[in-house]
């Protein structure tokens, strides 16, 4: 493969000129991958006018990261790339790889946000799809799991596009920086068995004789989402004829019509009204949700269940489902977020710059005292909305004293600092 052919039919993979946004971010960690990722990306959004900028998070979880990020740095350079480097750091709670993933996403979707990108692109390839699958395969998945991994998905307020999801392989990726003498950094830990994704890789050409090949594999995930997106269609149905989704951020669930839906669809309509209540990205545990919805649909007035980050309360015909406050706190305390507040609310400043004395916590227990009961400026729906909903939105605050709470609406001062929020409701709920 030639070096303008190679490269032009990676860059034709990002979608028509006039598709592309004014500016995207380039996740690159400096693997073979990221880096075509970065190489195509860059002469595509340069034939369209537009900008790429490239993010790399230094981990901190080997010694050479934080020089595999200054060599990305020093890639990017020449080409007149603006590059960044993110930090994220392993607070020893929970699965490693996990966290690491998660923070990685984090820091660079709070980096979007601060900087107003909607798109953030990343090189995960047709192998990487196949090892996915596999490994939910030997993990008992069901059809969600087996969809794999989407080429477009929302998170945590910003969109994550994979443009050789289904398309290229890792093979492709480095014929082509060979071709145009670009280098890339091997990560030591893609050989490392202790992994799951490197054993599933070993896996796949020991199993290539059997017909399940990487190939096989990318047209089962294939299959699967399609089959996941007509049961996600009944679950948004029944969500929109079950559930109202107050802009406070709870849902109030009419059990009678919840019913009656499949068992499968109730589940599924479930776990979504979590993750929107929660503001999670991911599911809960199927087990540990079946056990939940029981148990609120199943009786008249049970004890609250707290699940996912929510608080389930039943009362007479209707789940009320509210984002927990411990939860809540443990997400937001820390101040002002890049990105979408406690994964729920937009927050708008009105273009002002944001005084350092303000912090941006949940309304709390305390945050509710501050709130006059007769104010003329609180709503109707803010008054009758459940406690924990009100205490879980977003209030600024100076010190210990609330200087606003946007959703009630309220302030404390007839001229506070302007601040608005939007609860998201993503479609199609």
């Amino acid at each position: 493969m030639t070096e303008t052919t190679t490269l032009d039919a990676l860059a034709a993979l990002f979608g028509p000129a006039d598709s592309l946004p004014a500016v995207a971010a380039i996740a690159v960690s400096g693997g073979g991958d990221s880096v075509a990722l970065l190489r195509a990306a860059h002469m595509a959004f340069k034939a369209a006018g537009k900008t790429a900028i490239a993010l790399t998070v230094d981990h901190g979880l080997r010694d050479a990261s934080a020089t595999e990020a200054a060599t990305v740095a020093g890639w990017c350079a020449p080409l007149g790339i603006e590059h960044h480097i993110l930090r994220w750091q392993f607070d020893g709670t929970g699965n490693l790889s996990a966290a690491a993933r998660d923070g990685r996403y984090r820091a660079m979707a709070d980096f979007c946000q601060g900087r107003e990108i909607s798109h953030l692109y990343t090189g995960h390839t047709r192998d990487d799809q196949a090892e996915t699958v596999l490994m939910r395969l030997a993990r008992g998945s069901g059809i969600d799991g087996l969809a794999g991994m989407a080429e477009q998905v929302p998170l945590w307020g910003i969109t994550v596009l994979r443009p050789f999801l289904n398309t290229t392989t890792r093979d492709q990726l480095r014929a082509a920086l060979h071709d145009i003498g670009q280098g890339w950094i091997d990560d030591p830990t893609n050989d490392d068995a202790g992994y799951d994704r490197v054993k599933a890789r070993r896996m796949l050409d020991t199993l290539a004789p059997l017909g399940l090949t990487r190939d096989r594999l990318v047209q089962t995930a294939a299959a699967m989402a399609r089959g996941k997106d007509v049961l996600d269609a009944a679950a948004a149905a029944l969500i929109t004829n079950a559930a109202h989704l107050s802009p406070l951020g709870f849902a109030k669930l009419e059990v009678a019509a919840f019913q009656t839906a499949t068992a499968d669809t109730r589940t599924r309509a479930f776990a979504r009204l979590l993750c929107l209540v929660s503001g999670a990205h991911y599911r809960p545990d199927y087990e540990a949700l079946c056990a939940a919805l029981g148990r609120v649909t199943g009786q008249a007035d049970p004890a609250a269940t707290t699940l996912h980050g929510c608080v389930l309360r039943r009362s007479g015909a209707f789940v009320t489902i509210m984002r927990e406050p411990a939860a809540c706190d443990r997400a937001t305390r820390g101040g002002l977020s890049g990105s979408a507040w406690d994964g729920r609310f937009d927050l708008d400043s009105g273009g002002q710059a944001r005084d350092p004395s303000l912090s941006l916590r949940m309304i709390g227990e305390a945050g509710l005292r501050q709130i006059p009961k007769d104010s003329e400026t609180v709503s109707e729906a803010w008054r009758q909305a459940p406690r924990e909903a009100r205490m879980t939105t977003p209030g600024l605050w100076h010190g210990e004293t609330l200087v606003s709470a946007p959703l009630a609406p309220w302030s404390a001062a007839p001229d506070p600092p302007l601040i608005t929020a939007r609860i998201i409701w993503p479609e199609p709920c």
